[in-house]
């Protein structure tokens, strides 16, 4: 063997070992590149077709729409008077006969079509088999006996609760026909085969599905965007998000586009949208309605986590409507059909404002009713209203609001003291602890891997590039990471980093554990504080601009923290942002000048004119409680949907 000077056979099987090992791991690399290139490629092309399948089936609906619209020759006076309409007043009028049931079904559906095209805010659409429903609704009503639009009972027995309303579903909740992509390229062009029992149960009480709300990548952003239907725009300025998950329905409802919306909420999903886009929207008690059809952007449709969990609920442009959807929804039916639901009708003595409690729910949590009656269905409309005891705050301890927040929450404790209430300060305890709680239970699986199964290959949207650099941050750099933030003083920063980082079993069960004694605690705080009801800020900013909420999504404890705890909450339009309210440092309380807080501030800039809400909390199973207290507010005339110029009303 001829082997050069200072060389041995070994060195050079050495080289050739390293050199063959190169090769076969630049091999490896470019190997696992091109599929994934190839499956983004194939992905995108899947979103693109089922763009071009929704525009062609659009392109046919206008005509169609506009050919119904000539027959039942509608003027414009008619389309703006019936837009205007709340959901109730539509259906007690289709009832009567005041309004047609077609042309209401059209009015809405021109509307969700022009919203779609203007605003983006829609991904599918169904006004034909909207309008075939409406007919048939129509024909069945003209021999329907009259029944009194004062009796929702009544009206839930004979099915004319929803008579003839079109509703919105968000994209995620089955729908027959319909996909529910979640945002998700691979989820495309795979519609469902039946409704979830939320759709079913509006179909009962006479409601028509009859569009599609956009949603963001994977449901967890506070924005609407992803890579299969783009960006959706804000009805009060195009350059600001609608926030998400629900998105494109809030943009519906705001946009009178349409009377009512159905969306999901697991930290803030309802009640952000409803926030940004100037309109109602609660947040159930997650255990009291059931989850059937509800569905997660994972494999197999279901989370991994399960502690904190979502819940279905209505965006509208009154209480009232948000009230109607909650008694379609608090039927024996849902009870029979998913037996982990507890059987808790609604109340209307506590939504009355008879009962601080329910029989059925002071049942359930082992306390006296305030009302015996109220079990029954008891007539209480003749009683006094119950005085509450209502807390209130601006900061929560861990994330000032803008200026806006503290006039909107004081103006509404004004409101509901002129109503009669006692209303006293209150903070919620240890914020802190639930910031870090919700991110460490909420990312356990460890370098957003629940997340990437999801997407089955597509890239994940930019705007979750932050959370994700946190998430998959290698430990020992996680660990300098966390030192170096907390020498700058950034301690939101240093706590937030290793509570996002992947976690064994054993550290995930500390979590859990601390989890319940959290929730716990803030139970016994609002015990001790002999709480009925809670009044806060909607959010921590209104609507911001498009890609600016991954900066500030941890300063959103605001909205997340009452899924942490699974307190029924609902958010009122009750402000909107003055001229000199868009100077984040001038927030009531302390202002932590870090990262997120000057992120926030620089949001805030420009934001004048847009709205601003407070929400209204109150015990799990109370739901009927924080509607009556969103209902005081809207007739103190304090709470009340804004029209946007876009809605051309």
């Amino acid at each position: 063997m001829d082997v050069s000077a200072g060389q041995t056979p070994l060195t050079l099987w050495g080289a050739a070992l390293s050199a063959a090992i190169a090769v076969v791991a630049a091999s490896s690399y470019l190997t696992k590149y091109f599929r994934r290139q190839k499956r983004r490629s194939q992905l995108a092309a899947r979103a693109a077709a089922c763009r071009e399948t929704r525009d062609r089936k659009r392109d046919m609906l206008q005509k169609l729409l506009m050919k119904v619209y000539m027959e039942v020759k509608m003027t414009l006076a008619r389309a703006r008077e019936i837009a205007s309409q709340p959901a109730h007043v539509l259906a007690a009028g289709m009832r009567d006969g005041k309004y047609g049931h077609v042309e209401v079904t059209l009015v809405f559906s021109l509307r969700a079509q022009n919203a779609g095209r203007e605003f983006n805010s829609v991904t599918e659409e169904f006004y034909d088999e909207a309008l075939d429903t409406a007919a048939s609704l129509a024909t069945r009503s003209d021999g329907a006996a009259p029944a009194r639009s004062d009796d929702p009972a009544a009206l839930v027995r004979t099915g004319r609760l929803l008579e003839g309303v079109p509703v919105s579903i968000k994209d995620c909740v089955s729908m027959r026909g319909a996909d529910s992509t979640m945002g998700l390229a691979a989820r495309c062009q795979q519609p469902s085969a039946e409704d979830s029992l939320f759709v079913e149960l509006l179909r009962r009480q006479g409601a028509i599905p009859f569009v599609r709300g956009n949603v963001p990548q994977a449901l967890m952003l506070p924005e609407t965007d992803n890579n299969v239907w783009g960006t959706s725009l804000n009805p009060w300025n195009p350059l600001r998000t609608t926030g998400g998950s629900s998105g494109g329905d809030a943009a519906l409802v705001a946009l009178r586009a349409a009377p009512i919306a159905i969306g999901t909420d697991i930290g803030g999903s309802i009640r952000i949208p409803a926030h940004n886009c100037g309109v109602f929207g609660l947040k159930p008690t997650p255990q009291r309605f059931t989850h059937h059809g509800k569905l997660a952007p994972r494999p197999g449709n279901v989370d991994g986590p399960q502690l904190i969990k979502s819940a279905a609920g209505p965006l509208a442009t009154c209480v009232e409507d948000l009230a109607l959807v909650t008694r379609a929804w608090l039927v024996p039916e849902m009870w029979r059909r998913d037996p982990t639901v507890p059987p808790v009708p609604f109340s209307e003595a506590m939504y009355a404002g008879g009962v601080k409690t329910s029989a059925a729910a002071a049942e359930l949590l082992g306390a006296p009713a305030d009302a015996a009656a109220d079990a029954s269905g008891a007539d209480s409309s003749t009683s006094a209203p119950t005085r509450l005891r209502i807390g209130y705050y601006v900061h929560d301890g861990y994330a000032a609001a803008a200026p806006t927040a503290g006039r909107a929450v004081r103006d509404a404790v004004a409101a509901l003291e002129r109503a009669g209430h006692e209303c006293v300060p209150w903070v919620p305890p240890r914020v802190d602890d639930a910031a870090r709680l919700y991110l460490a239970l909420m990312s356990a699986d460890g370098g957003m891997a629940g997340f990437k199964s999801g997407l089955d290959g597509e890239a994940l949207h930019p705007a979750y590039r932050q959370v994700l650099a946190m998430a998959e941050m290698p430990g020992p750099v996680r660990s300098i990471a966390t030192a170096a933030m907390t020498l700058l003083g950034e301690r939101r920063t240093a706590t937030i980093l290793p509570a996002v980082r992947p976690k064994t079993a054993r550290e995930h069960w500390a979590d859990v554990v601390e989890f319940v004694l959290y929730c716990q605690a803030f139970n016994a705080a609002w015990a001790d504080a002999r709480l009925d009801a809670v009044v806060c800020p909607g959010n921590v900013l209104p609507a911001v601009a498009h890609m600016q909420s991954e900066h500030i999504l941890p300063l959103f404890t605001h909205t997340f923290l009452w899924n942490m705890v699974h307190y029924p909450v609902g958010t009122v339009p009750v402000a909107v942002v003055a001229d000199d309210e868009q100077d984040y440092f001038a927030a009531e309380g302390p202002c932590v000048r870090d990262r997120f807080s000057k992120f926030a501030h620089a949001a805030l800039q420009g934001s004048a004119g847009l709205p601003f809400a407070v929400q209204v909390a109150a015990l799990p199973f109370h739901d009927e409680l924080v509607l009556r207290v969103m209902r005081e507010l809207e007739r103190d005339g304090i709470g009340r949907a804004g029209v946007p110029p876009a809605a051309n009303l």
